[in-house]
């Protein structure tokens, strides 16, 4: 099993107010928003554990399509994930979506989405089609979405990262 990561809303916090407007902030070239985010610790630590139980990790990221723009939010991205989450800023590990992730995934794995390709993501359209597409879905709530428009797996707010861990876990077993 391998466990994507999305970034935004999930390893970061969300900040709404950033995809707003006519110039929302995470366009604003020279702005370098996203290197500058909050980790959400709980995800975070979530992922840290995961890793040192050498479970298989990705992190899925969209960006603009926007060349200069895009550049500048993958360097940064980078930049936020060799701070906060070391050694997985390369790009084995960390996979940039212009389109979506399921076909930047699809393209990776050189196949289609399998049970066995988890992601975690806090976003309905990217949790549908991945799980539309073959893969299985888990939605993280984050204190902004809510579980009552997802019929899949979810990760709530009251769960520590040792739970999430134990149920990523027990969610591998049960595909064995």
């Amino acid at each position: 099993m391998t466990i994507y990561f999305d970034m935004d809303g999930v390893l970061v916090k969300y900040d709404r107010s950033a995809y707003q407007g006519q110039e929302p902030l995470f366009t604003v070239k020279g702005g370098h928003y996203f290197r500058k985010l909050e980790p959400d610790e709980r995800a975070v630590r979530a992922f840290q554990l995961l890793s040192q139980r050498e479970q298989p990790l990705r992190i899925l990221s969209s960006l603009t399509n926007i060349g200069s723009i895009f550049l500048e939010q993958y360097a940064d991205k980078k930049a936020w994930i060799a701070e906060h989450l070391p050694g997985f800023e390369n790009e084995d590990t960390f996979i940039p979506a212009i389109t979506n992730k399921r076909n930047i995934a699809e393209f990776m794995l050189k196949r289609k989405l399998t049970i066995n390709d988890v992601l975690i993501d806090d976003y309905n359209p990217n949790l549908d089609e991945w799980r539309n597409n073959g893969g299985l879905a888990i939605k993280y709530l984050n204190g902004i979405n809510s579980a009552d428009s997802f019929s899949g797996p979810i990760i709530d707010l009251d769960m520590t990262p040792e739970q999430i861990v134990d149920m990523l876990i027990a969610i591998n077993y049960s595909l064995k």
